[in-house]
């Protein structure tokens, strides 16, 4: 599945799960991404509806089955600095 495409299912799932955003980074976000490459997605959470345990893991899920790999699926709130701070100028924003 190319970038686009997941950036449109990420759009689709955005208000089921009433999030803000989600931010593709990584290797799929950069290009440099392989076959068995994982997909790299934060989500930025509304602050009224926030994404329990039971609908995160059903999230991340729903995805792997979609795309047929392996989701890293972490909460911006979480995100490690360093990272961020690395990650940042290959963040795509949906």
């Amino acid at each position: 599945m190319n970038k686009e495409d997941i950036l449109k299912v990420l759009k689709s799932k955005k208000s089921l799960y009433h999030l803000k955003k989600f931010i593709l980074f990584g290797s799929v976000a950069s290009g440099t991404n392989k076959v068995d490459s994982d997909i790299d997605i934060a989500y930025i959470e509304d602050e009224k509806r926030r994404l329990n345990f039971d609908n995160y893991l059903k999230l991340e899920n729903e995805l792997e089955n979609i795309f047929k790999t392996k989701i890293d699926l972490i909460n911006y709130k979480n995100f490690n600095p360093l990272v961020k701070l690395h990650s940042e100028k290959e963040f795509i924003y949906v």
